[in-house]
């Protein structure tokens, strides 16, 4: 009766040993991708030019965000991804708490007392320094408007 080699059980533990290293190697040396900063500037371009009021919200998997007048930048693992808007100025509301709250839905004249504070505030939220914000899996955009003062407010 013969049978496999004794050596074969040898080769078979190699076999599968060096296979697991390759596939953990595989697995550490995969980059990470970055953050879709151009499709979340499309989607803020795309709210900003519709008519007010307009909501919109962008799924990403970004670990947070920084928001200027005129651009984003996320960050994910590291990573960092940039991208300018095409049509307007954005309003960003992580400084501004009352903002938030017409960023959620809240319309401007139930926040603020006068239409020239709800345009003091946009003004002085994008002269503000960006800051990173930490994300919650998307981004919200609304453009709104009240009395002359048209606005598309971005954050989380």
């Amino acid at each position: 009766m013969h049978g496999p080699p004794i050596q074969a059980w040898y080769v078979f533990v190699a076999v599968s040993l060096v296979s697991i290293a390759i596939v953990g190697v595989a697995i550490e040396v995969t980059p990470t991708s970055k953050p879709q900063a151009q499709s979340v500037a499309e989607t803020i371009d795309s709210v900003a030019a519709s008519p007010p009021p307009t909501t919109g919200k962008h799924q990403t998997d970004a670990e947070s965000m920084r928001v200027t007048p005129r651009s984003v930048e996320l960050q994910k693992n590291g990573k960092r991804a940039y991208a300018t808007f095409q049509i307007s100025t954005v309003t960003p509301t992580v400084h501004n708490a009352t903002l938030q709250k017409v960023l959620q839905g809240v319309p401007p004249s139930q926040v603020y007392e006068t239409e020239t504070a709800f345009a003091n505030a946009t003004r002085e939220a994008q002269l503000q320094n960006s800051t990173w914000q930490p994300l919650n899996e998307e981004v919200t955009i609304r453009s709104v408007s009240w009395g002359e003062t048209d606005a598309t407010l971005v954050g989380k």
